[in-house]
């Protein structure tokens, strides 16, 4: 796999089962660099297809409306939309 974009949890998993399991983890940055990741937490969101490379794929959504669906986010910082 080259890419992870859209995986599963069982992907990621397995994914991963390729790399040394003392390898630090790290994501991009805002605008540049790397940062650790603090923690995984699952989330409503929705699929918002207009949105640009700016912003993301998918938005917050409240639970309960048709559209939202369950993820696992993984967290660089403490920061919210």
């Amino acid at each position: 796999m080259s890419s992870i974009e859209g995986c599963t949890v069982k992907e990621l998993k397995q994914w991963l089962s390729n790399f040394s399991d003392d390898m630090i983890v790290v994501v991009n940055g805002n605008r540049s660099g790397y940062d650790n990741i603090l923690y995984p937490e699952i989330i409503s969101v929705r699929y918002e297809e207009e949105n640009n490379e700016l912003y993301g794929m998918y938005e917050i959504e409240d639970e309960g409306n048709s559209e939202a669906f369950d993820v696992l986010a993984i967290f660089r910082n403490d920061l919210r939309d």
